[in-house]
């Protein structure tokens, strides 16, 4: 199996069609689709089934997808690092983040190494946990740190919590609730509500009203970008359950209240996923070492 075979059989999956596919990549039909068959031969399965629109990817194909990739990005990313090794001594991070914690710790955390790594590149991608567990899958990035949602299988990835993040419930300053004592559930049950994207949060959410005998609200948005879910909560009067790191400013400049109640997801792990082999990069290794290290002077470790 050669790079170059599953460079082509990626470029015929994406254009769908093995005559764009050649044009892309400056060679002719006869040789893309000869490499392509090589490459089965090798594997000894068919990747690709001819359509009347053109070409697309078989069961096996699609299993291969996302290991093709990752094998290229991982060729990629290992032949820059030798440049910038020959260049400096830094290397390059890429790092995914949820939003909440690009706002505080990040910051802290880029400053500190470059302080003494003045080399060190670095791409930092804010994302869900479910995003940057597919870039990480397929080598886009080297490591995530932020909350973490329970997987649905298991993964080759590692996985490290580190601490427990703390989220409440807010609305609007002038939100009726707000000027409540106590919040009683029955309260919450009767509001619109915005959510962020994750099906954990809002099953939880759901089974939270449920426990109590109530229908699940009004949710009105939906959306994976906290920085809407807050403007949603203060130009459209809802509800949301918010990071407390992240709603604390908010809060300070009266412009969301934490509602008096028990709050459903209240406590959620944050931590670190990457793949085993990214500790072989040195600068990947030390922002772990890091992270790892803030994280027990930022929050209380689990």
């Amino acid at each position: 199996m050669e790079f170059q075979q599953l460079k082509h059989f990626l470029a015929a999956v994406e254009h769908g069609n093995i005559g764009r596919a050649a044009e892309t990549l400056h060679i002719s039909q006869s040789g893309l689709s000869r490499s392509i068959k090589n490459l089965e031969t090798t594997v000894g399965v068919s990747l690709l089934k001819r359509t009347a629109r053109g070409v697309e990817p078989t069961v096996h194909g699609v299993q291969l997808i996302p290991r093709a990739r990752a094998i290229l990005n991982q060729a990629n990313r290992a032949r820059e690092d030798l440049e910038t090794a020959r260049a400096t001594r830094g290397g390059h991070v890429r790092i995914g983040v949820t939003v909440n914690f690009a706002h505080y710790l990040m910051p802290d955390l880029i400053f500190e190494i470059s302080k003494s790594n003045p080399d060190i590149q670095w791409t930092v991608l804010t994302g869900t946990f479910g995003q940057a567990i597919e870039k990480i899958q397929s080598a886009e990035v080297d490591l995530f740190f932020g909350l973490l949602v329970p997987l649905s299988e298991e993964t080759e990835l590692t996985i490290d919590t580190l601490f427990e993040s703390r989220s409440g419930i807010y609305g609007r300053i002038d939100h009726p609730l707000a000027r409540k004592k106590k919040v009683e559930v029955q309260d919450l049950a009767g509001e619109r509500w915005a959510t962020f994207d994750s099906k954990g949060l809002k099953r939880e959410l759901e089974g939270y009203f449920e426990r109590n005998g109530l229908p699940a609200p009004a949710f009105v948005v939906t959306t994976n970008s906290y920085a809407l879910l807050k403007q949603s909560v203060m130009q459209l009067n809802l509800l949301a359950i918010i990071p407390r790191s992240l709603a604390d400013p908010d809060v300070g400049a009266k412009k969301l209240a934490l509602l008096a109640s028990q709050t459903p997801g209240d406590h959620v792990r944050a931590g670190l996923v990457y793949r085993e082999e990214s500790l072989a990069i040195p600068a990947v290794a030390e922002v772990i070492a890091t992270l790892k290290e803030k994280a027990r002077i930022f929050a209380k470790p689990v």
